[in-house]
């Protein structure tokens, strides 16, 4: 009896030093999350129709800058942007509504912010297109280029604080712009 109570205590005597011994069990672990990350995690949250991960994306000072084709038709904002509170909204029909979404996002690296040293800016070409139907051969499509600007909310981390749509319009006759594509699933705000 005594030799197996003596086996325990040795077993988790060793696995104790073996945990504290390790890498792991000796650094503290480091958040990081630069704007790369942020740029990923918006792109696969619209891919998976996720809006709490697309929420994480943003600062509370968040701003979207509509394409100036778009100030007409935004009836809650008669300038040229929504906030925070309204882009969750918009964003959130879209993504609980849609029945597939495919978004390519490639961006550049990021640089200084030109009015702001202490931003970060990232130019994204996009191409999204958002289906109505089941068997993704219906619905919109915006392209063109976004503009990040990306703010530390804490060390190390970053988000979102400003997008500017740069939807392309000339061409195809399904053109669209991004902000007419989030506003497209809302019934009422």
């Amino acid at each position: 009896m005594m030799s197996i109570i003596n086996y325990c205590i040795g077993m988790s005597v060793l696995l104790l030093l073996i945990i504290a011994c390790s890498p792991a069990g000796t650094e503290d672990i480091v958040v990081s999350v630069t704007p790369e990350q942020v740029v990923e995690q918006l792109r696969e949250s619209y891919v998976e129709q996720n809006i709490s991960d697309y929420s994480d994306c943003f600062a509370d000072s968040f701003m979207f800058v509509l394409h100036e084709l778009d100030w007409e038709w935004n009836p809650h904002d008669p300038d040229s942007c929504w906030f925070l509170s309204t882009e969750l909204a918009y964003s959130e029909d879209l993504l609980l509504n849609a029945q597939g979404i495919s978004l390519d996002l490639e961006c550049t690296p990021t640089y200084i912010w030109p009015d702001d040293s202490t931003a970060l800016g990232m130019n994204c070409p996009f191409d999204l297109e958002v289906y109505v139907d089941s068997a993704h051969t219906m619905g919109y499509r915006a392209a063109g280029d976004a503009v990040f600007r990306f703010i530390e909310v804490s060390d190390d981390v970053w988000m979102i604080d400003y997008w500017k749509d740069e939807s392309d319009m000339s061409g195809t006759k399904e053109a669209s712009t991004w902000g007419l594509v989030k506003t497209t699933y809302t019934v009422d705000l």
